[in-house]
């Protein structure tokens, strides 16, 4: 498939429903950390508590938008929860917030390749010695996904923040997918559903099975399931030239955009999300 950027409104307004989805899920489980979204332009401010990687303004792709008093909002949505100001941009298609970011003393982090198939998408068998599969074993899922995450068991004591951010995402709208070597579970990865849209999101392998299969039979798993719900397009998102971009694109996912996510260092002194 040829990507075109004509899609980026539909991804852009499926992906930020389940970003403020993710966000009300994780208030539900922890009222402690006052997770918010509110509305923002096409997109939406989002805060899931001290730290959270969630914390960001998503989905303005609209470039002729009051971008100044936009960016003023967004300073004072995150400096009322002491949080570092931080905006998606999407460098293709929003050049000017981009040079308003900069102007205003924002620095580039941690981009992340969009990719898109258009479904349905030929798939062959997984032959791999991982397989992968849909569960229902919710206490599974999540300590499964975070070890792999944070490559070691949970500690304990509270959750922590991939703990926090796994638990979100088991919603109604989100099927959860276990890989298996030899019987045992060895990663995990979810689908979410916006529909049109499948969300592949939270990936992850234990750190020694990696490189085995399981991140391939982990997407396969959830196209094949994307396709069985009659979902039109599968969307997922890399670091560019990284191993899951390569896994993607094998999958038939091709770059649709890239997306930066711009933060203010001079409003606040220590960026705990960066630690």
């Amino acid at each position: 498939m040829t990507t075109s950027l004509s899609l980026l409104p539909l991804i852009q307004q499926a992906d930020t429903a389940s970003f403020v989805a993710h966000v009300q899920a994780l208030g539900a489980h922890y009222p402690q950390v006052g997770a918010a979204a509110a509305p923002w332009g096409d997109g939406a401010l989002l805060y899931g508590g001290p730290g959270s990687p969630l914390n960001r303004a998503v989905g303005l792709i609209d470039d002729g938008a009051p971008l100044g008093a936009l960016v003023d909002a967004a300073e004072v949505f995150f400096g009322a929860r002491s949080a570092a100001c931080a905006i998606d941009c999407y460098p293709e298609v929003t050049p000017r917030l981009a040079g308003l970011l900069r102007g205003r003393g924002y620095r580039s982090h941690d981009p992340v390749r969009t990719l898109v198939a258009a479904l349905p998408v030929s798939l062959g068998p997984n032959t791999g010695r991982v397989t992968a599969a849909d569960t229902d074993d919710y206490d599974l899922w999540v300590a499964t996904v975070t070890a792999g995450f944070r490559e070691g068991p949970r500690p304990l004591g509270s959750d922590d923040q991939r703990t926090m951010l796994a638990r979100a995402a088991v919603r109604p709208d989100v099927r959860l997918f276990l890989a298996h070597l030899d019987g045992e579970p060895i990663g995990g990865a979810a689908l979410g559903r916006t529909h049109p849209v499948g969300f592949l999101f939270s990936g992850s392998v234990l750190p020694p099975y990696r490189g085995l299969g399981a991140q391939r039979a982990l997407i396969h798993a959830r196209l094949v399931a994307a396709m069985g719900e009659g979902l039109q397009f599968a969307v997922s998102g890399a670091a560019p030239g990284s191993v899951s971009e390569r896994n993607l694109r094998r999958s038939g996912l091709d770059p649709l955009f890239l997306r930066e996510t711009w933060v203010n260092v001079l409003a606040i002194s220590a960026l705990q999300w960066w630690a």
